[in-house]
């Protein structure tokens, strides 16, 4: 008897293709909800910060240096966040 074989699903394009969270989840699935990021100013939580907004979150977010949580709060506003909330952290 001869094995048959599987139908292998394609891998999902990579991120960065011009693929975004709206392709997956509805603009409005975290509208009324507030989230709040933990060194929000930039990298990869910057990154996540982006995502939350673009599904309607309102993002609050906390880093080291205010220069960059003023740009980063103003690339988050753009992304739909109403306010977002930024709050310097200090290491101790």
């Amino acid at each position: 008897m001869a094995a048959e074989r599987c139908a292998v699903p394609a891998p999902p394009p990579p991120i960065g293709d011009g693929m975004t969270i709206t392709s997956y989840f509805s603009k409005d699935l975290f509208t009324g909800k507030t989230v709040f990021v933990t060194g929000g100013a930039s990298g990869i939580n910057l990154g996540i910060a982006r995502n939350f907004a673009a599904v309607g979150a309102n993002v609050g977010i906390c880093g080291r240096t205010q220069a960059a949580l003023d740009a980063a709060s103003e690339e988050l506003r753009g992304l739909g966040a109403r306010r977002p909330l930024r709050n310097g952290c200090r290491r101790a």
